[in-house]
């Protein structure tokens, strides 16, 4: 009968250990699937920030360019009224 308690106590000493085992490997599963999701988190966002910080500088510069253009065509437009006012002054003068 002694033999089967101390059987008893040893299987419950070794259920203790594995479990205290199976903690350290959940905790450090824990730390490897953080460290993976950490690292695809970079890998994600960095060419998503970079293209996005590219993109905001090609608007900037399609937009100065556009204001540029817009403003030039405005000129032209202005410059086409003059020529069409002289044209039609003279017209009326002869």
């Amino acid at each position: 009968m002694k033999d089967v308690f101390e059987e008893l106590e040893a299987k419950v000493a070794q259920c203790a250990v594995d479990r205290q085992h199976d903690a350290i490997d959940r905790k450090n599963l824990l730390i490897a699937n953080g460290n993976l999701i950490a690292e695809c988190l970079s890998k994600e966002v960095f060419p998503v920030a970079t293209k996005f910080e590219l993109n905001v500088a090609r608007f900037a510069e399609m937009h100065v360019a556009n204001t540029s253009v817009e403003a030039h065509c405005l000129a032209l437009e202005a410059e086409l009224a003059t020529l069409r006012d002289k044209s039609y002054q003279e017209n009326q003068r002869s």
